[in-house]
């Protein structure tokens, strides 16, 4: 028998899910991250290797009868990453089939059921892709908070802290974003954002955890409302242009991140735009999580030319 292997390689945990030829789940393993960047290459080599021999020992399988294996993960963003872990998997005895990607990739397929499409993913950053007609992968924005990032969570807490220190200084309207920033980061006076943005390391995640802030206030707030509808600007363009890349009209697009699964204004804000200038787009939550999409990709229910 042969048996294949998909893997979700997030930032803070990574799952490992055996199928068989028609991918169909028969186990499931979550162990720790296994982005090398963080953990270094041998505790990810070991964790990998931690997951294959639960499964080759729990079922009794070879190593070799694993046909194929697809690995989606983050930090996995040019092709020197990619050799990094194709020689983890050589090192522990791997030599089957292997496909590496960005964890995205995944969460596409994963998104979509299977199916050649789109993804939005909104979160800390956003980027799109899509999958065109002849199964070639395209990439839109992506490209990090200094020169992208449009839409995402970190778009819409900088933008927040910007209008403050610009009504600070005069240059715009007053906003309750104020009291309610000024109690989540515990400060007391707008002079101290400027601590909290130009510290040592940037805090992306700390800056995006803002957002919420922002989208709550959306009704209540002209600043606010303003903000949220330029995510929603940034992200709509995101979403035409992968239309144009996938080249039909009537493809289905996943919605993936905190920014999208969790809020229903941006979310049904950016269908209803798309969808009144492209009704036959199919925007909507992920069918299926991103591992079930690395195992499509391992048992080429799917196939992507790279």
């Amino acid at each position: 028998m042969s048996y294949y292997i998909g893997i979700d390689g997030g930032g803070t945990s990574t799952i490992f899910c055996l199928a068989d030829c028609n991918g169909n789940v028969i186990d499931i393993i979550k162990l720790k991250s296994t982005n090398y960047h963080v953990m270094g290459i041998e505790e990810t080599k070991e964790t990998i290797k931690n997951a294959i021999d639960f499964f080759t020992e729990k079922k009794s399988i070879s190593l070799n009868e694993i046909k194929s294996i697809c690995f989606g993960g983050s930090g996995v963003d040019s092709e020197k990453c990619k050799e990094t872990i194709i020689n983890i998997f050589r090192d522990i005895g791997y030599r089957n089939e292997l496909q590496v990607y960005n964890d995205s990739v995944i969460a596409l397929v994963g998104a979509n059921d299977g199916y050649n499409g789109g993804i939005i993913i909104s979160g800390t950053g956003s980027v799109g892709l899509v999958i065109d007609k002849k199964n070639r992968l395209n990439k839109v924005g992506g490209w990090g908070h200094i020169l992208d990032d449009g839409g995402s969570g970190y778009f819409i807490g900088r933008e927040a802290l910007s209008k403050i220190m610009k009504n600070y200084d005069g240059r715009e309207c007053k906003t309750l974003l104020w009291d309610k920033i000024r109690e989540k980061l515990k400060i007391n006076n707008q002079e101290e954002i400027i601590n909290f943005v130009y510290k040592d390391k940037l805090p992306k995640k700390d800056i995006a955890g803002l957002a919420p802030i922002v989208i709550e206030l959306y009704n209540k707030d002209k600043v606010a409302k303003d903000i949220v509808n330029s995510a929603v600007d940034s992200l709509t363009i995101m979403v035409e242009t992968l239309i144009e890349k996938a080249q039909g009209a009537d493809i289905s697009i996943g919605l993936y991140g905190s920014i999208l699964t969790k809020s229903n204004i941006i979310r049904d804000k950016l269908i209803e735009r798309v969808n009144s200038k492209h009704p036959k787009v199919n925007i909507h939550l992920p069918y299926k999580e991103a591992y079930i999409g690395a195992v499509d990709i391992a048992t080429r229910r799917v196939k992507i030319q790279n």
